[in-house]
């Protein structure tokens, strides 16, 4: 699908025919295809996220890890800048994902304790 899209999209801007309105419905369809691809990676990271809440409370760890956050931040900036993005951006949503995954795995935790 990702291939059609992209082919599409490509004759679509190459063509230089292509109406703005044809434009538009074939960035906007990549960027929902693309949106989609987000989404089930977050996914496969709340999954992870389970597995290590499962390990943490089978070894009575604590949920937090600074040092682990500030080097995955560091990994991901660093990486985020090599695509265009700014630092603030990718730490601002980052910040949102890191306090989801710590609030899941206190649920997780606090529930198995009950």
């Amino acid at each position: 699908m990702a291939d059609s899209i992209e082919n599409t999209r490509s004759e679509v801007l190459d063509s230089g025919k292509g109406s703005a309105e044809a434009q538009l419905l074939s960035l906007r369809t990549e960027i929902t295809t693309t949106d989609l691809k987000i989404i089930e990676l977050l996914g496969k990271r709340r999954r992870l996220v389970h597995q290590v809440g499962e390990v943490k409370r089978e070894h009575n760890l604590a949920v937090r890890d600074k040092e682990r956050e500030k080097s995955l931040l560091e990994i991901l900036v660093t990486s985020a800048e090599k695509e265009g993005l700014s630092k603030d951006y990718v730490l601002s949503l980052y910040d949102i994902i890191i306090h989801q995954s710590v609030s899941e795995e206190e649920e997780l935790m606090n529930m198995k304790q009950s």
